[in-house]
């Protein structure tokens, strides 16, 4: 019985796995159209991204359920149910398959965290510029209208009061 839970276990960590990598591609993707200034297969590649993550959630509950079953079996205290705990009990050939997955997925969360980094950069220095030529266009363009709709004049810097010096 616990050998079916584990290679169910360790099959729906495999995929998630998989996800995780798809993940990791969607972001490249992602910072890749917004340095080309690619609109659409940037909200492309969010879309995509958002469907992974609500896959992952959704499969995670399958996963919890199977690693309470796990957890159960094994009779592993609270403070020991960890994925490193977890490697040090079960036979092989689910440990190796689970020592894999660890592994896998460490390199990737971390390649991934820094490529959202990367991406967050690029993006909020795209809408700094953005944000800087609209306030030119705004600021110098654009004319300025009173409340009778006709054109102010523009605006002196020059002192309005003088001091005692003159």
């Amino acid at each position: 019985m616990i050998e079916r839970t584990l290679d169910s276990l360790c099959t729906l960590l495999e995929d998630e796995q998989e996800r995780q990598d798809n993940v990791l591609a969607l972001c490249i993707a992602q910072g890749q159209a917004a340095r080309g200034h690619d609109v659409d297969t940037l909200e492309a590649r969010t879309a995509a991204l958002n469907i992974c993550i609500e896959e992952s959630t959704h499969s995670e509950k399958e996963r919890l359920a199977l690693l309470r079953e796990v957890v159960h079996y094994y009779e592993l205290p609270v403070e020991k149910q960890t994925m490193t705990h977890l490697l040090n009990i079960v036979p092989e050939p689910w440990r190796s398959r689970l020592a894999d997955f660890q592994k896998h997925l460490s390199a990737t969360l971390e390649e991934t965290a820094r490529t959202v980094r990367q991406n967050n950069r690029t993006m909020r220095h795209s809408i700094k510029i953005v944000n800087d030529a609209l306030s030119c266009i705004t600021n110098f363009n654009t004319p300025h209208y009173d409340d009778r709709g006709e054109e102010r004049q523009s605006v002196s810097a020059n002192p309005n009061v003088i001091d005692q010096r003159g």
